[in-house]
């Protein structure tokens, strides 16, 4: 399962949250357009803070809609794109 989770992450995420889990560069500073570069999921980024359950609902239904309050994000939500198992998958 960890391969298919490691295949499905390259063909899904990382172009945007780069093929080593570098994220994109500057990722903690907004562009003209608010809404913030993808982060990194190594340990300089943030994203092991979060609990699964929270990071599965990101990638389901995407980072706004779980935020809320106005919060902008490129990040958009995989529930017609990948399966539950395929985002867990990711995720372990």
């Amino acid at each position: 399962m960890i391969a298919d989770g490691r295949q499905i992450y390259a063909d899904q995420c990382a172009a945007c949250h780069g093929v080593d889990l570098e994220g994109q560069p500057e990722w903690r500073r907004p562009p003209p357009s608010g809404r913030l570069p993808a982060p990194p999921h190594d340990e300089s980024g943030h994203t092991w803070h979060h609990p699964d359950e929270l990071l599965f609902r990101i990638v389901k239904e995407s980072t706004a809609s779980i935020v809320g309050g106005g919060y902008e994000s490129d990040m958009p939500g995989f529930a017609g794109v990948m399966s539950d198992a395929e985002i867990r998958a990711v995720l372990d």
